[in-house]
């Protein structure tokens, strides 16, 4: 077995279900289908995993009896190095689909505006909403397909992680 298959532990986890907590209040949403926060210990890196109850249990049952658990529910994001929770993907598309964030929390782009920001690019916010600065928002395109984070600054949305992403880094 491989060390760093040796050092992988999944655990239900205080640390991670406070910065998601954090995080969807912050940004006035809730998620309802997260009945199990779970973390997932690799090295220095901490991901954080919403399960159903049933699902948590077994992930638990099966690594008890050695087996590695690589993923397990719904990736929420992950708790870097200074403790910040970056959102997943995942979760962005979940709190869209369920219509479950506060639409101050999202921002809409149109066109233009989406390829700019699937592609990594701070985007010029053309709306009068104030938006408060440093905010972090859902980001959509018109037909109401998430696109990412990105957060505030000025009258500039900065992307966090967009669907781009995975064409652009390893990992």
């Amino acid at each position: 077995m491989p060390d760093e298959e040796k050092r992988v532990r999944l655990t239900v986890c205080k640390e991670g279900k406070r910065a998601l907590d954090s995080f969807l209040k912050s940004i006035d949403a809730y998620n309802k289908n997260c009945a199990v926060v779970l973390c997932l210990f690799s090295g220095e890196k901490m991901k954080v995993y919403c399960a159903q109850q049933s699902l948590a249990q077994l992930a638990m049952t099966l690594q008890d009896s050695g087996e590695i658990i690589y993923h397990v529910g719904m990736l929420a994001g992950s708790l870097n190095e200074r403790g910040v929770f970056l959102p997943s993907l995942e979760l962005g598309w979940e709190l869209i689909k369920a219509n479950t964030i506060s639409g101050r929390n999202v921002v809409v782009l149109e066109g233009d505006e989406a390829k700019e920001f699937i592609f990594g690019r701070t985007v010029e916010l053309v709306s009068e909403m104030n938006w408060e600065e440093g905010k972090a928002v859902a980001v959509i395109n018109e037909q109401g397909e998430f696109l990412g984070w990105g957060k505030i600054r000025g009258k500039r949305i900065i992307p966090v992680v967009d669907i781009g992403s995975y064409v652009r880094y390893k990992d």
